[in-house]
């Protein structure tokens, strides 16, 4: 089996033929050897391989690059990242179809990747019959979505309508390090300062980030601090300008 490049970014063209592949997609799969299955599936059923990407990060710097029309997003468990990713994947063209892969049937997790644009949504235990027919449907503007998850979400939409839940404050679903991250996102801050102030990784800030937008509904960083900076979690005066200077005896 071949190796891939090691760079950041994995990109791919080793298709059949352009001119006998009417889509073009994208994969995204952190595991080398189930990437490269999924690959193959895909070059079999006539599908132009045009990138691969190991995680989200490096699948939303791919999309505005090679213009796919569609993204194989297989993962375990479908966490903020991808939901993020999934809505930044779609902002250069919100015609691209993206097929979520995950061993979660979880309807929550079903509702969030639908309304975070995903267009197919396939759990568990999948033929190649119903991963060929979601490829299909999403390249061409369809959804096809699990049906045993779809059944549970309707369920549960049907409980919360019934008994609604209490309105939660945003700020509340942040945990206390994504609060921090956000705090110095309203002074300015860039990623690199970000992680040095806090003593971690440029990727964790990203990462903490990517959480921040898809928590809060925000669209990018400006937003989220413009917002975070209106509820009061921007730097505050220092106390030199706030004390009461006291006339001398």
């Amino acid at each position: 089996m071949s190796s891939h490049p090691s760079s950041a970014v994995i990109t791919a063209n080793m298709s059949t033929p352009a001119q006998t592949c009417s889509i073009r997609a994208m994969v995204v799969e952190a595991n080398p050897v189930i990437r490269e299955g999924l690959c193959s599936f895909l070059r079999n059923a006539q599908v132009e391989v045009v990138a691969q990407a190991r995680n989200a990060f490096e699948a939303i710097e791919l999309v505005s690059q090679l213009t796919p029309s569609i993204v194989l997003l297989s993962v375990p468990r479908l966490g903020p990242e991808h939901l993020a990713a999934m809505q930044a994947m779609r902002r250069p063209d919100p015609q691209i179809g993206i097929v979520v892969l995950s061993m979660q049937g979880d309807q929550d997790l079903l509702l969030q990747a639908l309304a975070h644009g995903a267009t197919c949504y396939l759990a568990g235990q999948v033929s190649q019959e119903d991963l060929a027919a979601a490829i299909r449907a999403a390249a061409g503007g369809r959804s096809l979505v699990d049906r045993e998850a779809l059944l549970k979400a309707a369920g549960s939409l049907i409980a919360l309508e019934r008994n609604p839940a209490p309105c939660t404050d945003p700020l509340d679903t942040l945990t206390p390090r994504e609060r921090e991250v956000l705090a110095l996102l309203t002074e300015g801050l860039s990623n690199s300062n970000i992680a040095s102030a806090l003593g971690v990784s440029v990727g964790t800030i990203k990462t903490h980030i990517c959480n921040i937008l898809s928590k809060l509904h925000m669209a990018d960083r400006v937003q989220a601090a413009v917002w975070a900076t209106r509820r009061g979690l921007g730097p505050q005066p220092s106390a030199a300008r706030t004390s009461r200077r006291t006339k001398p005896s």
